[in-house]
C-alpha cells in the first residue's frame, strides 16, 4: 500500500472531523436555548435535516479549500514543463503527458506548457511520459516539484512496403509496307508501344525489319520521336531495286513488316 495514500486519507479525515465538530458546537448551542422543547415534531425534524446538510457543506468545502490551496499554493504537489517541437522549437500543443503507474494525466495548452498536479503525492521518483503523433516519445524520470523542458524529435514516417516487380516481354508488329517502284522509296510505316499502366517502365527494346528488305537492306529504318521508359515508335520505309526496272511484269515493289520488342518492368499482380 503506498503510504501516501494514507497520507491522504488523514488529511481528508481531519477535514471531517473539524466539519462535524463545527456541527456538534451549533448543535450545543441550540440545546442551552432549548430550541427544541419550543418546536413540533416536524419542525424538530426539519430543523436535524438542515444540520446534517450543513455537515455535508462544511465538509465538502473544506475538502474543496484544502486541495485547491494544495495545488495553488504548494508548487512541490506537482509537476511542471513545457514542451517544444526539437527541430523548430515551436511549442507543441496538446502534448499527452502520462506518468508510469499512476491515474494523473495532463495535455499541453498552446504555449506548450502543462502542470501536472497530485492529491496524493508520490513516495519518490516517477516516470513520466509526453507523447504526441507524429513525434518520437520524450521518457524520463522525475520529481514533484520539478519543471521538465522537452523536445520531442518529429518520428520518421513510415516507409511504404516494397513492390514486388517483374518483367513482360511483348512483341509488336507494323503493317505490311511496300517500297516503292524501281529505286523510289514507298511511304512510311510505324510500330510503337502502346500505353501502360503507372508504374510499368521500359527496361529493354530492339526493332528489326523482317520480310523482302530484312535487316533494313535497302530501307531507312530509325526511332520516330525520343525513346523513353515508358514510350518507343520506329518508322521505316523500303526501296524498289534499279535492275528491277522496266522489265515486263515487274514493277520493283517489296513489302516487309517492322518489328518492335519490348520488355517491360512493372509491379507482380
Amino acid at each position: 500500500m503506498d503510504p501516501s495514500l494514507f497520507q491522504a486519507l488523514g488529511k481528508y479525515a481531519g477535514l471531517a472531523g473539524i466539519s462535524v465538530g463545527v456541527v456538534l458546537v451549533i448543535f450545543r448551542q441550540l440545546l442551552k436555548l432549548q430550541i427544541f422543547s419550543k418546536l413540533v415534531g416536524t419542525q424538530t425534524y426539519r430543523l436535524l435535516q438542515q444540520l446534517m446538510y450543513l455537515t455535508f457543506a462544511i465538509g465538502v468545502i473544506g475538502i474543496g479549500a484544502w486541495a485547491f490551496v494544495t495545488t495553488k499554493e504548494n508548487p512541490s504537489h506537482s509537476i511542471t514543463g513545457h514542451v517544444i517541437d526539437g527541430k523548430n522549437k515551436k511549442p507543441l500543443t496538446d502534448a499527452e503527458i502520462t506518468l508510469s503507474g499512476r491515474a494523473e494525466s495532463a495535455r499541453t495548452d498552446g504555449a506548450g506548457n502543462f502542470a501536472l498536479s497530485f492529491v496524493a503525492a508520490p513516495a519518490g521518483p516517477i516516470h513520466l511520459f509526453i507523447s504526441k503523433e507524429g513525434y518520437a516519445a520524450f521518457d524520463r524520470n522525475a520529481s514533484l516539484g520539478q519543471n521538465i523542458e522537452a523536445e520531442l524529435s518529429p518520428s520518421d514516417p513510415v516507409p511504404p512496403p516494397p513492390v514486388e516487380m517483374t518483367t513482360t516481354p511483348e512483341t509488336y508488329y507494323s503493317d505490311n509496307a511496300a517500297s516503292g517502284a524501281c529505286k523510289g522509296f514507298g511511304a512510311w510505316a510505324s510500330v510503337c508501344s502502346p500505353p501502360k499502366p503507372a508504374g510499368w517502365t521500359i527496361t529493354y527494346q530492339h526493332f528489326e525489319l523482317t520480310g523482302d528488305r530484312a535487316g533494313c537492306a535497302y530501307a531507312i529504318c530509325e526511332p520516330e520521336g525520343p525513346i523513353t521508359d515508358t514510350k518507343v515508335c520506329y518508322h521505316f520505309r523500303t526501296q524498289g531495286h534499279d535492275e528491277e526496272c522496266g522489265h515486263s511484269g515487274n514493277t520493283g515493289i517489296h513489302y516487309s513488316k517492322g518489328v518492335l520488342t519490348v520488355v517491360w518492368q512493372h509491379p507482380k499482380s
